[in-house]
């Protein structure tokens, strides 16, 4: 009897605990979803989604540099950071107003190397995802890798690398990379908010694009 109450009131714990974890995946979603939109009258064309589980190479150390840039968030670290975002009134003023978007920068860059966790039976995308490791593309040159990567998904709009997503509050930033060809790619910071329950995409800091 008391093996079964014991039982009982872990499975409620843990499903209690599971409650209070933010999903991430609606987050990663969101961000996904609006990039396939670029692809506009091709988008009809794509067949699946590809993500790396854990990214790595030239292009994470250069975000990696570029996110911790403002990692102290001095008064100079933030004006290098207005600069970053072009001076735009708009978006210095969601700064100013949110100091918990600077938080957040700081928790990201901590985390950054740190890979996330990624299930694609909790990913509710449009399409059918398939999550794969860069490895699996190793080659001694860049033209090389994307030749083996379409011949093995074709009709995919590149891969998708993406962080832990971290929060403040209502607010979570996660990074997302997004390689399509050998000079076709992007690395940005996904800003978003909650509100109502609802989450959306407040702004995307890019850190480097090709």
């Amino acid at each position: 009897m008391k093996i079964s109450l014991i039982i009982a009131f872990l499975t409620l714990l843990a499903i209690e605990l599971s409650a209070q974890q933010p999903n991430n995946s609606k987050l990663y979603e969101l961000a996904i979803e609006q990039r396939l939109n670029y692809v506009d009258e091709d988008r009809d064309s794509l067949t699946s989604i590809i993500l790396i589980e854990q990214f790595q190479g030239d292009w994470l150390e250069f975000a990696h540099a570029a996110v911790g840039g403002i990692n102290e968030l001095t008064q100079e670290d933030k004006n290098l950071f207005y600069s970053a975002i072009y001076y735009k009134e708009d978006e210095i003023k969601l700064f100013n107003n949110n100091p918990e978007l600077f938080r957040l920068i700081a928790e990201l860059d901590r985390v950054f190397t740190e890979p996330p966790t990624l299930n694609d039976s909790t990913l509710s995308l449009s399409l059918p995802t398939k999550i794969t490791n860069y490895r699996e593309f190793n080659a001694n040159k860049v033209d090389k890798l994307w030749k083996k990567f379409y011949r093995k998904y074709p009709s995919t709009f590149g891969f998708f690398e993406l962080s832990q997503v971290v929060y403040d509050g209502d607010f979570a930033c996660f990074y997302m990379g997004h390689h399509v060809a050998n000079l076709y790619a992007s690395g940005d910071i996904i800003f978003m908010r909650n509100v109502n329950g609802t989450w959306e995409i407040i702004y995307q800091m890019n850190l480097w694009m090709s």
